[in-house]
């Protein structure tokens, strides 16, 4: 019981001064919770050789909802910009490939670490999208949409609970969000379609 608990910590206090050293990059100041992630998981695709990419998979903790909520290990690629980060990730999931690296080259990084030419099904994104400058954050739209399959979702989360700064994802279209308040702070869960 000891052991789970000081991983936990050690990968809190990891994220916190990843965030302190680097909060354009980091966009939050605790790792997300249980609830988030569940909000996040719950748009999995149905079909079991669907691949998932995770942009700004941190700590892992909605990774780890990921592979609980039934998704296999080898469909999913995580991104990290953080080089501790990625090695915590590697560690606590030796099955997921983690591509270390920023996600603004995301093209360049996926055709690296992914040898199936298949698009994806759903993006998961924890990067502060909706914060970055528009014509960056458009640019990561961009290359996000190139990298999903026809029909495919993009699941973002923010903490703007309020509707704005979605020119930035000017090539897709909403189709639900959620809020959850149970959250450090409270967050909003949108999904696009392609």
């Amino acid at each position: 019981m000891i052991q789970p608990l000081l991983g936990t910590v050690n990968r809190t206090a990891q994220f916190m001064l990843e965030a302190v050293n680097n909060p354009r990059d980091i966009g939050a100041v605790v790792p997300s919770s249980p609830n988030l992630a569940m909000a996040m998981a719950r748009w999995l695709p149905w079909e079991p050789e669907a691949k998932v990419l995770e942009l700004g998979a941190g700590t892992g903790a909605v990774t780890k909802m990921l592979l609980k909520q039934g998704l296999a290990a080898e469909r999913l690629l995580a991104v990290e910009k953080s080089p501790k980060l990625a090695a915590m990730l590697r560690k606590q999931f030796p099955l997921v490939r983690v591509a270390e690296g920023d996600a603004f080259d995301l093209v360049r990084l996926v055709a690296e670490h992914d040898p199936d030419p298949d698009p994806f099904a759903v993006v998961i994104s924890s990067l502060p999208l909706l914060n970055f400058p528009q014509r960056e954050g458009m640019a990561l739209a961009a290359q996000i949409r190139d990298v999903l399959r026809p029909g495919g979702l993009l699941v973002q989360y923010s903490y703007n609970l309020v509707k704005g700064r979605e020119e930035r994802l000017y090539c897709f279209r909403r189709v639900a969000s959620e809020i959850v308040l149970v959250n450090v702070p409270p967050a909003k869960v949108t999904v696009y379609r392609r």
